[in-house]
């Protein structure tokens, strides 16, 4: 398969620097193919076979490569507001303040005048 493989490219190499009249005759020499054929034996010979992984680590590799693609650097940080903020939110949407509430309760009242002004 190397044999020909290199007449293929000493071919073609051939036709390319040659006129179209010239390249009829023989475009590469035994010695030629023998040569080239040496050093792709030579580069292939001369490479690492890839080290085989069983299933279970490939898909652990997967999983990972995966999971950093999507993941996010940081999870967002939640706002923080006051009570002195919620309470002036609430008095802006016209709702009753009561402001011995504590934070929270203040802060569902805000979200129930939101829902029910949707």
């Amino acid at each position: 398969m190397a044999k020909h493989l290199a007449r293929k490219i000493l071919s073609r190499e051939a036709k390319k620097r040659l006129d179209k009249k010239d390249a009829q005759g023989k475009l590469w020499t035994p010695e030629q193919v023998e040569e080239l054929q040496n050093k792709m034996i030579a580069m292939i010979g001369s490479e690492n076979p890839p080290e085989q992984m069983s299933e279970k680590a490939l898909r652990e590799a997967d999983r990972k490569k995966i999971t950093e693609g999507f993941a996010s650097p940081e999870p967002p940080k939640p706002i923080e507001v006051t009570k002195k903020e919620v309470i002036d939110e609430l008095k802006k949407r016209g709702a009753e303040v009561d402001i011995s509430q504590t934070k929270e309760e203040l802060l569902k009242q805000l979200m129930e005048t939101e829902a029910q002004k949707r």
